[in-house]
Formats: C-alpha cells, sequence, structure tokens
C-alpha cells in the first residue's frame, strides 16, 4: 500500500511548478548544429577551410560571421546593439538555467525552496557583422 508523504509531494510538485516556469522563460531552441548547417547550407559553404573546421568542432573563431555562429551555436538569447568609433557592434548573449535549491527553517521544520534562475552561459560580439570576440561563463 503507498502511503502518502508529505515532504515527498512538495519536492515533486516544486520541480514540476520550477521547469514550467523554467521552459516559460528559456529560449529552449531543439536544433542542433548539424541541423543549423543544413539550415544554412550555403553559408557553411561559403567559409574558409579553417572556419569550416571551427564550426565542425563546435568552435567559435574570430572573423566568423553572425551566420556562421549561428550554426555553431544556435539563435541567441539576447541581441545587443552598440558601437564604438570602430563601427557597430552587436553582442549576442546565450542563457542557461539552473535550479536552486535553498533550505530553510520553518517554525517546526526544515523547508526546501526550488527557484528556476537564470545566468549569462556565453556571449558574443560582433563589429561590423565579424565576431571580435566571444566569452563563456561558468555554471553557478
Amino acid at each position: 500500500m503507498n502511503t502518502f508523504v508529505p515532504g515527498k509531494f512538495s519536492f515533486y510538485a516544486a520541480m514540476l511548478v520550477s521547469l514550467f516556469a523554467v521552459a516559460g522563460c528559456a529560449n529552449f531552441d531543439h536544433s542542433t548544429p548539424g541541423s543549423r548547417k543544413q539550415e544554412r547550407y550555403s553559408t557553411y559553404e561559403a567559409l574558409t577551410p579553417a572556419l569550416k573546421q571551427a564550426v565542425d568542432a563546435g568552435l567559435i573563431k574570430a572573423g566568423m560571421n553572425q551566420e556562421a555562429v549561428y550554426i555553431v551555436w544556435g539563435k541567441p538569447d539576447q541581441s545587443l546593439a552598440g558601437g564604438s568609433t570602430n563601427g557597430e557592434t552587436t553582442t549576442w548573449v546565450y542563457q542557461g538555467t539552473y535550479i536552486q535549491d535553498t533550505h530553510f527553517w520553518g517554525p517546526t521544520r526544515m523547508h526546501e525552496s526550488y527557484t528556476p534562475m537564470l545566468y549569462t552561459k556565453a556571449q558574443v560580439v560582433f563589429l561590423n557583422g565579424l565576431v571580435t570576440e566571444w566569452q563563456t561563463f561558468p555554471h553557478p
């Protein structure tokens, strides 16, 4: 016979709510580098051999255009416009998600809270349409 355990129910309920919240906040692009390469095949074919090799390895390199970066990392979560004396810049921001587990004492027992959190996973800076710099950030 199954016994109702309040702690387990609240854990699973919190996880379910958290997953729905994360799904509503994050860009879930289910495409793969292979499918994006097929989608933008003419762009891929126009790349230099060195940049094709980088794309095939899943790497971002200085000098890549936005289409090549799209093939490697997919659609960014944010695109920010800017500029300098050198020209117009565009920064693509990629976000990741995780569940933050918090424990705290209530009046009679320990409680748990599961909160979906976003963090900046990576960013790519384009100057006049070409990659000038990129960064990846650690998972919190």
